[in-house]
């Protein structure tokens, strides 16, 4: 591991960052992953924070919608601003 403030300076942390293989490879894939996820829920409650996905002319495209509803993380867990990181 690297401090993050090596990686990231301005960032005043103690933390460790390591680079590891992603589980989920490519971008269908991930997206899907991630638009069936409780994540998403956040996303729809704070689209500001949508992830933006571009077609190969550099056109933003809208994010697929998720196949069934969601619940939100806001209760707690790892999006709450309570949670370490």
């Amino acid at each position: 591991g690297v401090p993050v403030s090596n990686c990231l300076p301005g960032l005043n942390s103690s933390k460790v960052v390591e680079v590891t293989p992603a589980r989920v490879h490519g971008l269908d894939p991930n997206v899907s992953r991630l638009k069936n996820s409780d994540v998403m829920g956040e996303f729809l409650e704070h689209p500001e924070w949508m992830p933006m996905i571009f077609d190969s002319s550099g056109e933003a495209k809208a994010f697929p919608t998720p196949n069934s509803s969601l619940s939100s993380c806001s209760g707690g867990g790892a999006w709450s601003s309570s949670s370490a990181i």
